[in-house]
């Protein structure tokens, strides 16, 4: 591991604005835990920390120091807060798939990219916010767990790229059983 600067791609920047668009993840984001405050602006940079202001102009946060900055461990692991809270279904396996992800790719690999694009998926498809829902185009988690009861049988899952089949999703009424 070298202790070169880690960069986010101008992609992930977009996707973070995105996730903030979620009032359950910006409310995280944005809240002071210790002061009780709401940030009003934010400043995401390119290496991955993002910039808090108490007021919504920059200038005048720099001014008279109202800015605090968060690392992008701080930011992913605050964004998982914000998803888990709007999850209904499999909350436990989410937070802590998104938990190992978070330390193992931002902590000890510097994979900030692939950490974002797991909660960027995350937040489309397993939470039920309508707002992230609505600008991806992705069904809500009530309508895919619908669409999936309806359905009978088993259905394959495969690896990107090779196309092997990684995983068989039995269907049940009643829930859902993973086999490999």
């Amino acid at each position: 591991m070298s202790d070169a600067t880690t960069f986010l791609s101008k992609l992930s920047i977009k996707h973070i604005e995105i996730l903030l668009m979620s009032e359950n993840i910006s409310k995280e984001v944005f809240t002071d835990i210790e002061n009780k405050e709401t940030y009003k602006y934010i400043e995401i940079q390119s290496d991955g920390s993002i910039l808090l202001g108490k007021t919504k102009y920059k200038f005048i946060n720099r001014l008279f120091s109202l800015e605090k900055e968060i690392t992008f461990q701080d930011f992913a692991l605050r964004a998982m807060k914000g998803i888990s809270v709007s999850t209904d279904k499999n909350k436990k396996t989410i937070v802590n798939g998104l938990t190992e992800d978070i330390v193992n790719q931002s902590v000890f690999k510097k994979k900030y990219d692939y950490v974002v694009d797991k909660l960027y998926d995350a937040a489309r498809y397993a939470s039920n916010d309508k707002v992230l829902s609505t600008l991806t185009g992705t069904e809500t988690t009530e309508q895919v767990h619908k669409r999936i009861v309806q359905a009978s049988g088993s259905i394959p899952i495969y690896a990107p790229g090779d196309g092997k089949e990684i995983l068989r999703l039995k269907l049940k009424l009643d829930g859902y059983e993973f086999t490999c």
